[in-house]
């Protein structure tokens, strides 16, 4: 049985000019509240191998996974978020959140 809660929100800024053309960077913050949990449906005591290590348990196994609360964010963007001529744009961002371990 296992359970999760996704709660983030992010805030980003968008740099750009003539040097970089058509592409911006990006940096940002993000609140992290994703964390799951999880625990056995077994019940029986009993020896466990996770990875290379071995752990003897009496009952059930429960695991927690949290990430820290902020991240920090950068990344590179393609396309022009203000096209003066067209009231069509299309644009692409990919970066990396640095969420910790």
């Amino acid at each position: 049985m296992y359970k999760y809660s996704l709660v983030a929100a992010i805030a980003l800024a968008s740099f750009s000019g003539a040097a970089l053309a058509n592409n911006n960077v990006a940096v940002g913050a993000l609140h992290n509240g994703n964390e799951l949990t999880g625990k056995s449906k077994q019940t029986a005591s009993g020896e466990y191998t996770i990875g290379d290590k071995k752990y003897t348990v009496d009952g059930q196994v429960k695991a927690k996974a949290d990430w820290r609360s902020f991240a920090p964010y950068l990344g590179l963007g393609w396309g022009n978020a203000i096209a003066s001529k067209s009231k069509l744009s299309v644009n692409a961002d990919l970066g990396i959140m640095f969420t910790g371990s």
